[in-house]
């Protein structure tokens, strides 16, 4: 952890931050990391940035496909 703490590198920084996201804040079924990339590089400036609306859009979504999923399978019992 050491190693990458104050390293210099804001590129580096941009680069975990998108990947941060991605996995963790806007899991997906359909991938989109490019739609990371402007989150990345406000947050790696320091600019404040809301994610709740974000991160409420992707969970409503994946709600809607687990409800989708439960009515397809009550429908083949």
């Amino acid at each position: 952890m050491d190693r990458f703490m104050n390293s210099g590198d804001p590129l580096e920084h941009v680069g975990f931050l998108s990947l941060w996201l991605y996995y963790f804040v806007f899991p997906s079924r359909f991938p989109n990391l490019s739609s990371c990339f402007p989150i990345a590089i406000y947050l790696s400036r320091g600019t404040r940035v809301a994610l709740a609306l974000h991160v409420l859009v992707h969970l409503y979504a994946a709600l809607a496909l687990l409800q989708k999923h439960i009515k397809d399978s009550r429908k083949e019992c």
